[in-house]
């Protein structure tokens, strides 16, 4: 069981005030500063800094903080294999981004049904930051996401390398083709919200050639994949997405990709979970099922 001084070290990390902590943990705030105070004593070092009225973790306090979480995540797991011990049907717990959940998961999720027919699945679906955090608290095991991720937090293994396309309507009015990504800007782009794995994908592209969302004559966020595509099919703008995702409009001619030059991009989903977990070889195992 963690210690609650360790609950009270991961809310200050959250909130980095030690006020609004003691609110979110019903403490008084001198409680707060006395448990963060044990814990500086204990490991003999300081977790914090103030610099002007900010609060910064040091450096010794960020490799806490990723301890921490990763004990937290572990604490979480184990309550439930302990549960299932005990019950004639185990749990999976586990998030996938939008598109991997509803174009590439469910026929791997098959492997793991015919393998632990009397298993019970509960799979969250959530942008890639949503996941993370989400992993952090222990609330999911590991997740399948599309976008990117601090790899000093998180081990991963790769899951697969898709294609990503920009798509439009058959009668859209483009230029001549092949065009470039630049040839694009004067159009509405119609795509995910922040924080989702497409977007961070195509912000990063459009970083390299040192442009933004902000450059396309109109910007249109949407939730919903089949929305999108649905926009698009309507000839409401262009958007960027997973070829997997598309594959019923592309084939039935509701989408055609545009050919762009020099965009010819594969890009990896990974299997990600808390860096030095205990349960790696568990999740290693379920990695080898759902691919």
């Amino acid at each position: 069981m963690q210690d609650f001084r360790m609950e009270t070290f991961l809310t200050v990390c959250e909130e980095l005030n030690y006020t609004r902590a003691a609110q979110k943990l019903g403490l008084t705030q001198p409680a707060v500063s006395q448990q963060i105070h044990f814990l500086e004593q204990f490991y003999n070092t300081r977790l914090f800094t103030v610099q002007g009225r900010k609060l910064y973790l040091t450096e010794a306090g960020k490799l806490l903080h990723a301890s921490a979480q990763t004990m937290k995540n572990d604490e979480a797991h184990l309550r439930r294999r302990l549960f299932d011990v005990q019950q004639p049907k185990r749990e999976y717990h586990f998030g996938a981004t939008l598109t991997v959940a509803e174009y590439i998961l469910p026929g791997k999720i098959k492997n793991i049904l015919k393998e632990d027919p009397d298993c019970r699945m509960k799979i969250t679906v959530q942008n890639t930051r949503e996941l993370l955090r989400q992993i952090d608290t222990g609330e999911i095991d590991f997740a399948v996401v599309e976008g990117s991720f601090p790899k000093e937090e998180y081990d991963f293994l790769p899951y697969s390398r898709e294609p990503y396309i920009a798509v439009c309507s058959p009668g859209f009015p483009l230029p001549q083709c092949p065009c470039v990504l630049e040839d694009l800007l004067s159009y509405t782009l119609i795509t995910r919200e922040k924080g989702s794995g497409t977007r961070d994908i195509l912000e990063s592209i459009l970083a390299q050639q040192n442009l933004k969302l902000a450059d396309f004559s109109r910007v249109v966020e949407y939730g919903s994949i089949g929305a999108i595509k649905r926009l698009t099919a309507a000839g409401c703008g262009i958007t960027f997405l997973y070829k997997k995702a598309a594959e019923h409009e592309l084939r039935s001619r509701k989408l055609k990709e545009i050919k762009l030059q020099e965009f010819h991009l594969l890009h990896g989903l990974n299997f990600v979970f808390r860096k030095d977990t205990i349960f790696r070889e568990e999740y290693a195992e379920l990695y080898s099922l759902l691919k």
